[in-house]
């Protein structure tokens, strides 16, 4: 039963690690600020794709490495003996995970 509870607190701090990247999401939803000067237009433009990219990279990453737990900790469970095991573990995952859905609702975005 300590496995199961290993795979829920990867995937809380996955849930927390995708929820940490929301300020610099909302700082890129803002409207775009262009400079006078060319110059300053195009490092600006550079600054912002750069970001969008790490944020792109990063929340794939969490969110692969998020999948992957669930998947980890559904194979454990399933390969438990004891159908009675099998359903309680089942179900305290299930619970879990319907308890991060807003978290995950940032990688939507």
């Amino acid at each position: 039963m300590a496995e199961i509870q290993v795979f829920k607190t990867e995937i809380t701090h996955v849930c927390v690690l995708i929820k940490s990247y929301e300020p610099q999401i909302n700082n890129l939803s803002q409207a775009f600020v262009f400079h006078n000067q060319m110059e300053e237009c195009k490092e600006y433009i550079k600054e912002r794709t750069s970001m969008l990219n790490y944020l792109e990279k990063s929340i794939y990453s969490a969110t692969q490495f998020h999948n992957t737990c669930v998947k980890e900790a559904a194979e454990n469970i399933t390969g438990r003996v004891e159908q009675k095991v099998r359903e309680k573990l089942m179900l305290d995952l299930n619970k879990h995970l319907e308890l991060e859905p807003d978290v995950l609702e940032v990688a939507i975005i």
